[in-house]
């Protein structure tokens, strides 16, 4: 976006839908075992390989 423009309107869906993924992947974490249960959002796989890279991280810091 520049100047209040969206310059790239594809690029700006993708992104508007990687978070809104990241928001509902949060949400469906809660309450799993196992983060590879928490399925992917169509258009956001990206997102979503990051968000299960990161409780990975996270559990493994916990547990240390």
């Amino acid at each position: 976006m520049v100047n209040g423009e969206i310059k790239n309107q594809d690029y700006y869906n993708k992104a508007q839908k990687a978070i809104k993924g990241s928001e509902e992947y949060a949400k469906k974490i809660i309450g799993r075992i196992n983060p590879d249960e928490v399925d992917s959002i169509s258009g956001a796989t990206y997102s979503h390989n990051q968000f299960t890279d990161a409780v990975y991280d996270a559990l493994d810091k916990a547990a240390a």
